[in-house]
């Protein structure tokens, strides 16, 4: 093995008190680009109006799916 010159300068030591997350809001963020896009997806999923399996044609007409 090749010696190299690293050495601990300072020795490791615990927290005096628990150490608490910063509560943030997603909303909160600082790149609008991260609140642009989630913005755009909820309204996209909102105004989503296809149907996606037979429970929504059973709800929506009234009709029994086959198939």
């Amino acid at each position: 093995m090749k010696a190299s010159n690293i050495r601990i300068v300072d020795a490791a030591e615990p927290p005096t008190k628990p150490v608490k997350p910063k509560s943030r809001s997603i909303w909160s963020g600082r790149n609008p680009r991260i609140r642009t896009g989630l913005l755009r997806s909820l309204l996209q999923e909102r105004l989503d109006d296809t149907l996606k399996g037979t429970e929504d044609v059973e709800r929506l007409f009234g009709l029994s799916a086959v198939g």
